[in-house]
């Protein structure tokens, strides 16, 4: 993410996702505060990038991994052994299923090229199955 491509005011911004394609990040009322404030103590330094390391430099995922360890260990939240950065798109795109969006707006927000990597997360609840089941025999 840069800079440049972030819109506070819409909560959005233009990110470079797999592929070097554009795509539109949105966040909520949380972390658009967080957003703010670190963009007000950061200033402006560094390449353009949003997210740096203390020394100025762009952040890396490996960085990002290092972080979410990080926080993880100050709120004494023991993380599963390997957990990715990766579980908070798996997280997502689970409470996106259960607030009620059907798998097409789901495969749309996780910017899936291809609807069958959202069912994925679909298969991996009989529970959300069986209800689906329900209502369509209701």
């Amino acid at each position: 993410m840069r800079d440049s491509s972030i819109r506070l005011d819409d909560r959005a911004a233009i990110i470079h996702s797999k592929g070097g394609r554009e795509d539109w990040a949105f966040w909520g009322a949380e972390a658009d505060s967080a957003i703010r404030r670190y963009l007000r103590y950061r200033g402006h330094q560094g390449d353009g990038s949003t997210w740096l390391r203390l020394s100025g430099a762009a952040m890396t995922v490996s960085d990002v991994r290092k972080a979410i360890t990080h926080v993880a260990d100050l709120a004494d939240v023991t993380l599963p052994e390997g957990a990715s950065v990766h579980c908070f798109r798996h997280r997502y795109a689970h409470k996106a299923l259960d607030s009620g969006l059907d798998i097409s707006q789901v495969s749309q927000l996780m910017r899936h090229r291809d609807i069958d990597t959202t069912m994925r997360y679909l298969r991996e609840h009989k529970d959300r199955l069986k209800a689906m089941h329900d209502r369509v025999r209701a």
